[in-house]
């Protein structure tokens, strides 16, 4: 709470794309229970089976996604990928970010061998790619757009060594899954309700000092409560038993012409807190999800 304070007398003074790290973010956090708006986006074919993995709480589906933007069709080029409504869902600028998000959850090490890895939202792939080249001993992919679907095998990443693809919404896809050592979420379209139940069944996908990153594009309209949500979000994933971290990188969000012909910027910073967070032992794990919130993240 005192963070909260000393952001909102700070505010004024600060440029809107400048995020700083509040001291004790990395510790353990009150929980926050946030309410607000969010204006930011968000059958294994491969040759591989996914690991094997422990029982899991059944999670609801939200129909609104089902009848909108998975109704929806897609346009791809070589900078972004775009819904009928022009919304971006997700634009060639993030590629560092998504490099950083893979060694990242490498929690140290120069690769991710011996590793098995599941991404939640294949986008334009550049997570993915960033997580091959460093080379995993599995790697699990879950779409469940059709037309993102049809140009990952478009692509050929039915083909790629040590990979398996899934179709569908994670929420339908757990059954299939198995344990982790690193896990990234990246969806578009769902918000803080969808990702608060991923984040209570993290416990059951990873194995013990397993990492978990995902995308921190919530309230990306806002430096405070952009700050704010990561507090909050620290604070949900200990209450699971996973310690979060944050490390401030530099980012480089398009200018005016970059954005030509998106229906509105989802991200407005010139800096980007990357979270990963580490599971503890399992006995010190509860899987109870945290209580709703408003929707949220890449929509």
């Amino acid at each position: 709470p005192g963070h909260l304070n000393n952001l909102s007398q700070t505010s004024a003074q600060r440029p809107l794309t400048r995020l700083e790290l509040p001291v004790g973010l990395t510790l353990t956090c009150t929980f926050i229970h946030m309410c607000v708006p969010a204006a930011c986006r968000h059958d294994a074919d491969g040759d591989l089976d996914p690991p094997r993995g422990r029982e899991r709480p059944a999670v609801s589906l939200s129909r609104a996604l089902d009848g909108g933007y998975l109704a929806s069709s897609l346009s791809f080029s070589h900078d972004r990928i775009t819904d009928a409504t022009g919304k971006a869902v997700m634009m060639r600028w993030e590629e560092p970010l998504m490099r950083a998000h893979a060694a990242a959850l490498c929690c140290g090490a120069p690769s991710l061998s011996g590793s098995d890895v599941l991404n939640i939202g294949f986008g334009m792939g550049l997570f993915d790619e960033a997580a091959q080249a460093l080379e995993p001993r599995s790697h699990t992919i879950v779409e469940a757009h059709p037309d993102v679907w049809a140009n990952m095998h478009a692509r050929g990443w039915a083909s790629r060594p040590r990979c398996a693809l899934v179709f569908g919404r994670w929420q339908e896809a757990l059954p299939r899954l198995g344990l982790y050592d690193a896990i990234f979420y990246d969806t578009f379209g769902e918000g803080v309700a969808e990702f608060d139940a991923f984040c209570a069944v993290l416990p059951a996908l990873l194995r013990p000092g397993g990492r978990f990153s995902f995308f921190n594009g919530f309230c990306a309209h806002s430096a405070r409560l952009h700050t704010s949500f990561a507090m909050r979000t620290s604070a949900c994933l200990g209450v699971l038993g996973l310690r979060c971290r944050f490390q401030l990188v530099p980012c480089e969000p398009p200018g005016e012409e970059g954005w030509r012909g998106v229906s509105g910027r989802y991200w407005t910073f010139d800096s980007y807190m990357l979270p990963v967070a580490t599971l503890d032992e399992p006995s010190e794990c509860r899987a109870d999800p945290p209580p709703d919130a408003e929707p949220g993240g890449r929509s």
